[in-house]
């Protein structure tokens, strides 16, 4: 099978880590065609196979018409004549239903959030309305996201695939939670307004000084946190580290795992986390972390507040007894997925 896979870029997100994932494993036994849409070529936060073709929207044109652009995806596309066509993201997807009318090839498309939480502009929602009915499926994350979408009637088969997770098979160890001792708390996501670390500014300084937090990523936002953290006198307690391609492999190190994002679809960190038995405090954003929640008890969920997160966190720290092995529901593995993508 030819399968071609479409995307803005390879950095660092949730839906970028996960078209890798699927890229890399689908490459095994298929060829790939990764389409980047982006003008400018971005940094690659995630390793792909060197067996997947590539090729970018930057590298083939200069200017970011968007005339421009779907010409250069019909022309991808159609050259390579994949069996099937796989986009992620809304403003991707428009441009994919675009650019392959009248091939006749089979394209899915993927909703990755809860585009009900999202600020979008008009035109987004009513292009969902006009194009989503041309492809051959619509994916979501969630069976609430599904109902939604049937409910607006934006596509005839819609199906709700669960995001993959690799995690290497080891074990954290048993978590050192004695008073007084510091205790080191991971985020992890893009600097940016949707993850909402202004609220993760206000539990730490609720908490006790032993509590330690660590935030791994880049984004627009870098400046403005690090001044935020100063003004706050956290800068001897909150860190930005920066952006990680291993990062997974620093989860041992951390007692507990916050996440505090406004909205989320099913967000990749907070499943590798809870799959590695890492306590995770997690802000109730919707339907996906709900599944999750559901899936992992060692998930808690809390409402959007820093007194709540601060208190659900002084808890966990003293009472989590959990093994911290690693647990990976079937669903969420890597072949069982991308079966479901495939079919």
């Amino acid at each position: 099978m030819k399968v071609c896979l479409v995307i803005n870029t390879l950095e660092m997100g949730g839906a970028e880590r996960v078209m890798t994932l699927l890229a890399n494993e689908i490459s095994k036994d298929h060829q790939v065609l990764l389409v980047q849409t982006f003008a400018k070529r971005k940094r690659d936060a995630y390793f792909l196979d060197p067996s997947i073709v590539r090729v970018s929207y930057s590298d083939s044109i200069g200017n970011t018409s968007v005339v421009d652009k779907l010409v250069f995806m019909r022309k991808s596309i159609k050259s390579f004549a994949p069996d099937k066509v796989i986009s992620f993201l809304t403003n991707v997807n428009f441009l994919v239903l675009i650019a392959t009318l009248g091939l006749n090839v089979d394209v899915t498309i993927s909703e990755r959030v809860d585009f009900r939480l999202m600020k979008e502009p008009l035109a987004y929602k009513m292009l969902r309305r006009i194009l989503y009915p041309f492809a051959n499926r619509l994916v979501v994350q969630t069976s609430e996201i599904k109902k939604v979408c049937e409910g607006k009637h934006l596509n005839s088969s819609v199906e709700v695939i669960f995001n993959p997770v690799i995690v290497p098979d080891i074990s954290l160890g048993a978590p050192k939670y004695q008073e007084n001792l510091c205790v080191r708390i991971l985020m992890v996501g893009r600097l940016e307004l949707q993850k909402n670390y202004s609220l993760a500014l206000e539990v730490i300084k609720l908490l006790p000084d032993h509590f330690y937090l660590d935030i791994f990523g880049e984004g627009v936002l870098r400046e403005k946190l690090q001044n935020d953290i100063l003004a706050n006198s956290l800068d001897k307690r909150v860190f930005l580290k920066g952006q990680s391609s291993r990062i997974i492999e620093k989860y041992g190190d951390y007692n507990m795992f916050l996440h505090t994002s406004a909205f989320e679809g099913m967000p990749n960190t907070v499943l590798e986390a809870a799959c590695l038995g890492l306590p995770c405090v997690v802000v109730d954003s919707g339907s996906g972390v709900r599944t999750l929640s559901n899936d992992f008890n060692n998930i808690y969920l809390v409402a959007n507040e820093s007194v709540v997160i601060s208190r659900t966190i002084l808890n966990v720290n003293e009472n989590f007894i959990g093994n911290r092995k690693v647990y990976i529901p079937n669903r969420y593995s890597l072949n069982n997925v991308c079966d479901k993508w495939l079919r």
